[in-house]
């Protein structure tokens, strides 16, 4: 089985999701993603609105 590609817009999506709800942890799962990939995600200025 191989690996899944997200565009963009999925990633500042799912950035957005959990910083309304507080949590990487809880996002992630919600998006059944994994917790470390969004919070990579998260540190980058380009998916996190620049903050």
């Amino acid at each position: 089985m191989g690996y899944r590609v997200f565009d963009d817009e999925f990633k500042k999506t799912a950035v957005a999701l959990s910083q309304g709800k507080g949590s990487v942890k809880d996002a992630a799962t919600e998006l059944d993603i994994d917790p470390s990939m969004l919070s990579k995600w998260s540190n980058k200025l380009e998916f996190n609105g620049g903050s």
